[in-house]
């Protein structure tokens, strides 16, 4: 499980379980943590896809950092590529290893964005764009749009922790291409069928 430090993967200290020649871009912010109030960290440099996580403190730890890092590749962390069109592979690290579990936060939000360009370019379903967490496997999060502008349409999903993560989605290209091959298989005629159309045509 790689959440947040747990399974061998911790962050102290500003460090990270990721292979430092995988990651693209990184941003950090620092909080006071403390327990009963809703926490959130923003990244208003925007050098990631992520804007913000959010949660509700149940203890108090102090003066926290949160590390997003954008990768170049899959995380080193992960064994396998989730489904679907990838927009982006993170990582999210809060505090030291072992922090981010249901004992010490709850209701956890990550609020993304996705470039329209992208969605262009690719055929993008909108409402399909899902960010996914990785936990053993990969497993899609309860992901809503919450606005859009000029250049990126934004999103939040509720994750049960932090660790690696991907921005998925599915294309029209992909729907188009498996109705295909279902419109293939109910059209193709069995062997009698083969049989009688050949008989009637002789």
């Amino acid at each position: 499980m790689w959440q947040n430090g747990g399974g061998g993967g911790r962050v102290g200290g500003g460090g990270s379980p990721e292979d430092k020649k995988n990651v693209q871009f990184r941003e950090l912010d620092q909080q006071f943590v403390v327990n009963g109030v809703r926490i959130k960290f923003e990244f208003i440099q925007k050098a990631t896809s992520v804007g913000y996580v959010e949660f509700d403190a149940k203890k108090s730890v102090g003066k926290t950092t949160t590390i997003i890092e954008e990768l170049k590749g899959r995380s080193t962390l992960t064994p396998t590529e989730p489904e679907g069109e990838v927009y982006r592979y993170l990582n999210i690290w809060i505090g030291s290893g072992g922090f981010a579990n249901p004992d010490n936060i709850g209701n956890a939000v990550a609020g993304f964005r996705v470039s329209k360009t992208w969605i262009s370019e690719n055929g993008v379903i909108v409402d399909s764009i899902t960010l996914q967490y990785f936990d053993e496997d990969w497993n899609s999060l309860q992901t809503v749009k919450v606005s859009e502008d000029d250049e990126y349409i934004y999103f939040e999903a509720e994750t049960p922790g932090f660790s690696p993560f991907a921005i998925t989605a599915n294309s029209e290209k992909i729907v188009i291409e498996a109705e295909s091959e279902e419109e293939e298989e109910l059209q193709a005629p069995t062997g009698t069928e083969h049989r009688k159309r050949k008989a009637r045509s002789s």
